[in-house]
């Protein structure tokens, strides 16, 4: 129950439709690290467990095949490994890549709270996007320096605009480019933005959409 438990938020996480890059690498590193310190002590339920069993009775309950300690902390490390193994080999190119790491910066939430701090913040990680996607940027008539410049400006638009800011990421973003549908103020940063929201994260849609066929 106790890994079970880590290993299915991370497997709903996965089948929702409005999930972004920042949620599930964080979710991902949560998982592993629940997981990680599992190996060391005992989970929560496990513990809830051993403190209602007395010799082989559990409740009212006699237990047949009644495991050692020794052995049954043997297997709650090697489960525990086994699963962090797993989710290495599954999610660390995700976890770990630049392209995916930056996208932390569109997360309102992360953004440091003294202004000039915030001008500053994160202007790394954005070359990195726009150098990944220079050559699809420039097709879509993306002004990458222009865009460099306008996300100074459009941090401290929706750090000071607190009606949006107490919203979750994918609204903010949804509600600056529909005000910028009008201006263009943003129009070179957003087209960066937009692009890293339709990275294939998941395909729990088209999953149901065949089963729905299927019925």
């Amino acid at each position: 129950m106790d890994v079970l438990s880590e290993v299915t938020k991370v497997s709903l996480l996965f089948q929702t439709e409005d999930m972004n890059v920042p949620i599930a690498i964080a979710k991902v590193r949560s998982a592993k690290l629940s997981l990680l310190s599992m190996k060391e002590r005992p989970g929560v339920n496990l513990c809830i467990f051993d403190d209602e069993v007395e010799g082989n009775k559990y409740k009212e309950h006699t237990l047949r095949h009644v495991v050692t300690a020794n052995l049954l902390s043997t297997q709650r490390r090697r489960i525990a490994q086994s699963l962090c193994d797993c989710m290495d080999s599954r999610f660390e190119s995700f976890c770990d890549a630049p392209i995916y790491v930056s996208c932390k910066i569109f997360d309102h939430k992360n953004w440091p709270e003294d202004h000039e701090a915030l001008v500053s913040y994160s202007l790394q990680e954005l070359r990195v996007i726009t150098d990944h996607f220079q050559n699809v940027l420039e097709n879509c008539n993306c002004d990458i320096e222009s865009a460099l410049n306008e996300w100074s400006e459009l941090k401290l638009y929706v750090k000071e605009n607190h009606i949006i800011t107490r919203k979750d990421p994918r609204t903010v973003w949804q509600r600056v480019s529909q005000e910028d549908a009008v201006r263009h103020d943003y129009s070179n940063i957003l087209k960066v933005k937009h692009l890293t929201s339709v990275y294939p994260l998941v395909n729990a849609a088209c999953d149901r959409g065949f089963s729905t066929i299927k019925n």
